[in-house]
């Protein structure tokens, strides 16, 4: 079981390595909802990697979301939430194919876990999302039809509802977006 879970961090690690070296680097942006990266132009795809954060939670509520997603107005966009509610952090996997509402991802994420979030246009209304959990072995794509996201790449920290939670150093690696 060890040389299975080495065998692939060691991929991860492989692909981490392999991507930075093709990535395009979106630029930097802040807004006072979110801070990430944005580029704008037509993308046609859009993936990044990342380590789970620890959440910090006090007694209050508070929410951070680590996603990519292809679009402006319409967004098709995907990754892991985590949720401060009394003290407590829950954490999950989602997808989204906004204006249309999230979908919860089956599958365990933890703090620690290695993360990877695909985002491609297939041409005309057909959109998909994938989250891939390294750790705990897992991957979910979902697929939209009739939708068409915008046509900006973007990589993002948000909180959508109330204050942002606070959380362990966090950083994108390995970003790809593709036009």
């Amino acid at each position: 079981m060890i040389t299975v879970i080495a065998a692939k961090l060691a991929a991860f690690a492989a692909a981490i390595a392999a991507s930075a070296a093709i990535s395009y680097s979106l630029p930097a942006f802040h807004e006072s909802t979110w801070d990430g990266n944005l580029a704008n132009g037509s993308y046609s795809s859009v993936a990044t990697s990342f380590i789970v954060p620890t959440a910090y939670c006090g007694h209050g509520e508070s929410q951070a979301a680590f996603w990519a997603g292809l679009g402006e107005y319409t967004i098709a966009q995907a990754g892991v939430a985590l949720d401060c509610s009394g003290g407590h952090a829950g954490y999950s996997a989602w997808t989204q194919f906004y204006p249309r509402a999230a979908a919860g991802l089956a599958g365990i994420v933890r703090p620690g876990n290695k993360i990877r979030v695909t985002i491609t246009r297939h041409g005309g209304t057909t959109d998909s999302a994938t989250v891939t959990d390294y750790t705990e072995h897992w991957s979910h794509t979902v697929t939209a039809y009739g939708f068409y996201a915008g046509e900006t790449a973007e990589t993002i920290v948000e909180a959508s509802d109330g204050p942002l939670a606070a959380h362990s150093p966090f950083h994108f690696y390995a970003t790809e977006a593709t036009r």
